[in-house]
């Protein structure tokens, strides 16, 4: 069984690996850096390291910020910070819980997906490939950020 941390962007429901999520924090203040992406937020100090953070709604193309967001600081390879409106839960699914993504999925690049969960019967959550959400380019890009 693989287990996922599910958290909410905009009204969509995704899941990311227990195995790469280093902890969960409240949105501090980021310090806003020059030259960067859109969807890169800025980085944060976490216990003197130095985390740049990514917003999921810039990087996917959802909507609005909601009052209070939370940072999931995940391995991929190195830590960075992915800023969701909300965690829901800790999930676990079998092999044959996971469907593979459709090849057009509304608005998020299929290569982003791991897959589709059934959470419940009204409810499923998109599955991350952390190592194609932020692609090799964009590491070496956030790994002179931390420098």
């Amino acid at each position: 069984m693989e287990k996922f941390i599910i958290f909410r962007l905009s009204d969509e429901l995704f899941g990311v690996g227990i195995g790469r999520v280093v902890e969960i924090l409240n949105l501090p203040q980021a310090n806003h850096l020059p030259e960067t992406p859109e969807y890169i937020v800025g980085v944060i100090n976490v216990r003197g390291e130095l985390v740049p953070l990514v917003d999921l709604r810039k990087r996917f193309g959802l909507g609005s910020m909601p009052k209070k967001e939370r940072v999931v600081i995940v391995r991929c390879p190195e830590k960075t910070g992915l800023v969701v409106d909300e965690v829901m839960e800790i999930k676990g699914f079998v092999p044959g819980d996971i469907s593979s993504p459709p090849e057009i999925f509304r608005g998020i690049r299929t290569e982003y997906l791991k897959g589709l969960a059934k959470l419940d019967q009204d409810r499923i959550a998109i599955l991350l490939n952390m190592e194609r959400v932020i692609s090799s380019e964009e590491q070496i890009h956030l790994s002179a950020l931390r420098k």
